[in-house]
């Protein structure tokens, strides 16, 4: 028992989270160089995640007679169910990627022409699971210089061993692109 709750411990303290990995491709830059950024949801999967729950009470009476077998019930049942779709979170996870870029000091702009760097967001299947909340198994964040096209920098998060929030992901990518502002 005592080894199962370590291992439980374990789990939740070190697998929930997400790996990240950067390569900071131009390397003499600073993301603070490019203040104005315009992100793009590059690729984003998502589900349609279904719940449900259900309660039913009945009551059933068999009786003999003289003529036959007679049956008789009684039921009431209670249903309901919700559809969820993932791309609606998945475009809230770019809405919080967008957030916390201002955050660091960066100037999001609506207009591409407008921008010093494109920040690209790609995010994996975005799903419920009714333990955790909504869960993707990776996400992907590279800054393009505007002007040239070239890379300026690229971050993934991905899954440890429990896969991860998108909230986890998301805030993952920010922690890296705080580290080369």
């Amino acid at each position: 028992m005592k080894l199962m709750s370590v291992v439980l411990t374990a789990l939740v303290s070190f697998g929930c989270g997400a790996t990240v990995d950067s390569q900071l491709v131009k390397k003499d830059a600073r993301l603070a160089s490019f203040k104005k950024v315009h992100l793009m949801i590059e690729t984003a999967g998502s589900a349609v995640s279904i719940s449900e729950a259900s309660m039913g009470v009945g009551m059933a009476k068999l009786s003999q007679n003289q003529s036959g077998i007679s049956v008789a019930g009684v039921g009431t049942s209670h249903s309901v169910s919700r559809a969820m779709s993932g791309n609606d979170q998945a475009i809230m996870a770019a809405q919080d990627l967008m957030f916390g870029l201002r955050e660091l000091g960066f100037e999001t702009v609506d207009r591409i022409d407008d921008a010093d760097a494109i920040a690209l967001f790609s995010i994996g299947t975005v799903r419920y699971d009714p333990l955790a909340g909504w869960i993707a198994d990776k996400a992907h964040l590279q800054f393009k210089e505007n002007r040239t096209g070239s890379i300026i920098c690229s971050i993934k998060a991905e899954s440890q061993v429990v896969t991860p929030t998108v909230e986890k992901l998301v805030n993952g990518l920010l922690s890296e692109v705080k580290r080369y502002y």
